[in-house]
Formats: C-alpha cells, sequence, structure tokens
C-alpha cells in the first residue's frame, strides 16, 4: 500500500504496497456522526494489518489481509489469514468471489532484497477455495533479478476477464509496468498498453530527466464493459514548484479500449506549465459518467476528486492538508464514495457524498476498500 510522500516506493509500487501494510488501529468501527451509508445488503471489502503477523521481508512491518464488512462498518470480518500481504480485493461482478494481490510466494535474492514477487489470487467471497492466477517464474538461485509482479485485479462488467498492472524486467531490473487482462480464471494472459521510456508528456520538457521507468498502473473497467481507465507515469520524477527541493510523482488518467487500442489522456494539463499532472487511481461512476481519483495537485496532499469521463468537470471532493485520501470506490447506486483516509499514521476506509459532504469513518484500520455490486 502506497505510503504518505515514500518516494522510493515509486521506483517498485509493489514493495511500497507492502511497506505501507502497517496500520495503526483496533478492528472497531469508528463511524462518526453522519450519513447512513446507502446501498443496504451491498459490502465493502478491504485490507487491514490488524491481525496481520511480521512481515519477514521488511523490519517493523505487519502483514495484511483481507477482510469484508457490511456498508455501515459493522460485521468486519477477516477472509484470509496468511504470513502474506494481501490486499486489493476486486469484486467479480455476481458477488461470488474476491480477487486480490498477495506476495505469499515472496523470496529473498542472493543481495537480501526481496524478490518483488506479486500475484493475482480470486478465492470465493467467504474466503474458500484459494486459486493463485498469475504465474511468473521465480528468479534463477543465487540470482538478484526480480520478478515481475503482478497486482491490482479489476473485473470486467461479465465476469469473464480480470484486468491488472504487470512490471518487466530486463537486466536485473524492473523497467516498466503495463496493463495486461486474462480470463478469470489466469489463461490466455495479455498486454494491453506499455508506457515505454520516451514517452510524449504534458508539462515542461525541460523539466523532465529520464530518471525512471514509465508505466500503466490500476485499470478500471468501465461498467458498460467498453473501456479500461488507467493512470500512466510520466517518464521520471520532475520537480515540484508547491514543494520545492521534493520529487514527487506524476501521473495522468487515461482511458482505452478493452483492446488496448484507442487510448486517450482526460487528466488536463495543469494550468502551470512547471507543473505536470498528478493524477492516480481512477475509478468509474455506476452510471459510467464520472471518474473518481486521487490527485496531488493542491498543496501537495493526496485528495479525492471527481471529473466527467472527458476530463472535463474537476471537482475536489475532500478538502484536508493533515489527510492522506487515496483508494476511491463508488457505491453501487453512485451515491458516495469509499476511500482510504490516513492521518497521522492512522489508516482508516471512510466514505463521502458523491458532492463532497457527509464524511464518516467506517473502520479504525483499513485500506483498499471494494464496494460490492447490489444483489439482482
Amino acid at each position: 500500500m502506497r505510503g504518505r510522500f515514500s518516494f522510493a516506493g515509486w521506483l517498485f509500487p509493489p514493495l511500497l504496497l507492502i511497506l505501507a501494510c502497517s496500520e495503526n488501529g483496533d478492528s472497531g468501527s469508528s463511524a462518526s456522526s453522519g450519513p447512513v451509508v446507502c446501498c443496504a445488503g451491498s459490502k465493502i471489502a478491504f485490507a487491514s494489518d490488524r491481525d496481520g503477523n511480521p512481515n519477514p521481508f521488511i523490519n517493523a512491518a505487519i502483514r495484511s489481509d483481507i477482510y469484508v464488512m457490511e456498508a455501515d462498518g459493522s460485521d468486519q470480518t477477516r477472509l484470509t489469514n496468511s504470513d502474506s500481504d494481501n490486499y486489493e480485493p476486486a469484486w467479480s461482478p455476481d458477488r461470488t468471489k474476491i480477487a486480490f494481490t498477495s506476495d505469499r510466494n515472496m523470496v529473498l535474492l542472493a543481495n537480501g532484497n526481496p524478490d518483488l514477487n506479486t500475484e493475482i489470487y480470486v478465492m470465493n467471497a467467504n474466503g474458500s477455495n484459494l486459486m493463485r492466477l498469475t504465474n511468473d517464474a521465480p528468479p534463477p538461485l543465487g540470482s538478484n533479478r526480480p520478478v515481475s509482479p503482478d497486482f491490482k485485479p479489476s473485473w470486467s462488467p461479465d465476469g469473464t476477464k480480470i484486468a491488472f498492472s504487470h512490471g518487466v524486467v530486463v537486466n536485473n531490473r524492473i523497467i516498466r509496468y503495463e496493463i495486461w487482462v486474462m480470463d478469470a480464471d489466469g489463461s490466455n494472459q495479455m498486454m494491453l498498453s506499455a508506457s515505454p521510456f520516451g514517452i510524449e508528456i504534458s508539462c515542461d520538457p525541460q523539466r523532465i530527466k529520464n530518471t525512471g521507468y514509465a508505466g500503466d498502473f490500476d485499470p478500471a473497467w468501465s461498467p458498460d464493459g467498453n473501456r479500461i481507465a488507467f493512470w500512466r507515469r510520466i517518464v521520471g520524477n520532475p520537480p515540484s514548484t508547491s514543494a520545492p527541493g521534493i520529487s514527487i510523482p506524476s501521473g495522468e488518467i487515461w482511458v482505452m479500449d478493452p483492446d488496448g487500442s484507442n487510448q486517450v489522456r482526460v487528466s488536463p494539463t495543469p494550468a502551470d506549465p512547471d507543473e505536470c499532472p498528478r493524477d492516480f487511481e481512477p475509478a468509474w461512476s455506476p452510471d459510467e459518467l464520472r471518474l473518481a481519483f486521487y490527485s496531488l495537485r493542491d498543496g501537495g496532499a493526496p485528495e479525492i476528486y471527481v471529473m466527467d469521463a472527458d476530463g472535463s468537470n474537476q471537482r475536489r471532493l475532500t478538502d484536508d492538508l493533515s489527510s492522506n485520501d487515496r483508494d476511491p470506490v463508488w457505491s453501487p447506486d453512485g451515491s458516495q464514495i469509499a476511500f482510504r483516509s490516513t492521518q497521522q499514521n492512522l489508516k482508516r476506509i471512510a466514505v463521502i457524498d458523491s458532492n463532497g459532504s457527509a464524511q464518516t469513518n467506517l473502520t479504525n484500520s483499513g485500506t483498499f476498500p471494494a464496494w460490492s455490486p447490489l444483489l439482482p
């Protein structure tokens, strides 16, 4: 899970996900006075380290597990129970299965670093019948080559396919991240998008140095199945005029057809030519007319925003510089957005009305909320 301003993690996002799985907090709901959460009968899956085991690869870190709760924060139930990191849950459209990311096959390389092996798994909605979907080959014995990580699954609306992020390893380093797709049983894996070194950038090219990988991350399938939204990392880490001396990752929201064609950038060019877009983690509204996302554009703190699907009419929903707000996901009826809100290292699942009003907390510990579809 991505930690606040831990820029090293943008070079290796899955590793940062592991690092940030340490969440202080208890297992009870801390819902403050606020709105009645919508959609009775729906559930929210999420990740939490409240009952996790120590991380054997990262000192002082705790492993997370997948939990599920009612949409109002009640009846929180643990689904996974292992000495691995389990996060980024995604409901199948029929609500019978949950796909998620796990590092349960990670090993240490010869140099003592973890091999970055995260894979996509799927289980029944009650935690049974675990099955591994991606299976990248482990590094040779004694090698320092990291494994190509797979993470952030997203189901197609008909439940037949899963899109995900995939890391490409060349010469013992991850050089870029791509969007891939596979059948729901893990077969027929293929690349949809690749953002190679030297992609066109939308901000001042004189301020960009090719110091890192490019990448496409966090696919989100539209409810009609005709588009996939994702965010694209711009080459390098441009300096930030709002935070002098600090290099903040840049990202743009893009949309493409489900076969990878017709890629269109929807993040607008910033008004300040010396600033690059910093928009991440798009999520479709149920009516497909809007995208929620988080951005570091105002003051450097991650906040939740909403825009029309073509990038217009952008609105900021959360507005608290002391809070780190990420991982937005819509309620099934589009009236609310759940997200991860972090204050003073305490990560909670919160919910806010889609117009930006009436924010309330659902948990004292949690990240990566995933709101289930309503049952027919």
